[in-house]
């Protein structure tokens, strides 16, 4: 089962709950039309909250690459001009491997931090 089957299927589920209510003044056969507005509205926010969106969505993913390639490309940049200077490159390895370790945070990560 899906991951969106299971979210429709329990929104379902508390619309249905919710209708049979006596105290609640909506009609049974309004609880699909309900329960799909409800799961169209809150399923991307269910995504990002629980880090779920596919990777190419992903603000983190995407700075971090360009970071590797900046950083890459400044190495690159260094070796080509001869510069002997290891503080620049450890500069540059540093921002390359915090890129590096931020991808892999990220695409590991089951659930955002402090939850």
């Amino acid at each position: 089962m899906s991951k969106t089957s299971i979210l429709k299927a329990a929104i379902v589920a508390g619309v249905a709950a919710a209708v049979a209510r006596p105290e609640v003044a909506a009609d049974k056969s309004a609880v699909p039309e309900i329960a799909e507005s409800v799961a169209a509205k809150i399923e991307p926010v269910i995504e990002y909250a629980a880090n779920a969106e596919p990777w190419y969505q992903s603000n983190v993913t995407w700075g971090a690459i360009m970071t590797i390639i900046a950083s890459a490309g400044t190495i690159g940049g260094l070796l080509q001009s001869g510069v002997t200077d290891g503080e620049a490159y450890a500069t540059a390895a540093g921002a390359l491997i915090g890129a590096a370790w931020t991808l892999y945070g990220r695409w590991v990560a089951k659930r955002p931090l402090g939850r």
